[in-house]
């Protein structure tokens, strides 16, 4: 059973990639995302410490990997399902509790440094969770239906102290054969949208086929992965 789709009206995917309760959607992984690994220096030197965010986080587990790494972790996860599931598949407790003046939860956990707010993402800002050194975007941003990406961008951008950086996963591929989710995210996309405040670059890629639920045959996707650093 699917449950509300709170955030989906005009902003984000179709229902083929909201959690459910049977089954995980064709996003989620079971292991740390082998770039944010090979990468992570990229966000954090070694041995150095701070906030790091992760927009529409879900249940990854590379919120475990960053919370090891003596990361304060930050979530924002819109579905119920996803956020208590995180908890539930990792055996980890939690405190929960409505955020003053917005329509925000808090779960809090217990024995790692992570908290998790779920709600919708245009609901954060840095007077609910402050502001971050490093941000993981997987999944997040190519997410976002693309007349809505501006509107992230800058919200994303609010969260950001002045030296901060992204780490971001992007797809790109033959539009003509998917249209997306995920996006197919180009440099001069997130110019237009991050361009004017962040340096942008690609630091990897790699390619991958095409999940079967996009119904694009034996289409190949890129997956750039893209650091942007405030300027």
């Amino acid at each position: 059973m699917s449950e509300s789709k709170e955030m989906q009206k005009g902003e984000l995917a179709p229902t083929e990639w909201i959690w459910n309760e049977d089954e995980n959607p064709p996003f989620h992984r079971t292991q740390y995302a082998p770039m944010l690994v090979k990468h992570f220096d990229c966000l954090f030197a070694d041995g150095e410490t701070g906030r790091v965010f992760v927009p529409l986080c879900g249940k990854t587990l590379d919120m475990i990997f960053l919370a090891d790494k003596g990361l304060e972790v930050v979530g924002l996860e819109f579905s119920e399902i996803g956020v208590e599931g995180f908890f539930k598949d990792n055996n980890l407790t939690y405190k929960k509790m409505d955020v003053v003046n917005q329509p925000l939860v808090q779960y809090k956990c217990n024995e790692k440094n992570i908290t998790i707010y779920r709600g919708d993402m245009f609901n954060l800002n840095p007077d609910v969770c402050g502001q971050f050194d490093g941000i993981w975007d997987r999944g997040s941003y190519v997410a976002i239906n693309i007349p809505t990406q501006q509107k992230y961008a800058d919200i994303i951008l609010q969260l950001m102290k002045p030296e901060a950086k992204i780490l971001m996963e992007t797809f790109t591929y033959d539009t003509s054969r998917y249209g997306g989710p995920p996006h197919c995210i180009t440099l001069e996309n997130l110019q237009s949208t991050f361009g004017s405040k962040c340096e942008i670059k690609v630091v990897d890629t790699m390619t991958m086929l095409a999940h079967p639920v996009f119904n694009a045959g034996d289409m190949i996707m890129t997956l750039p992965y893209c650091l942007l650093s405030m300027k």
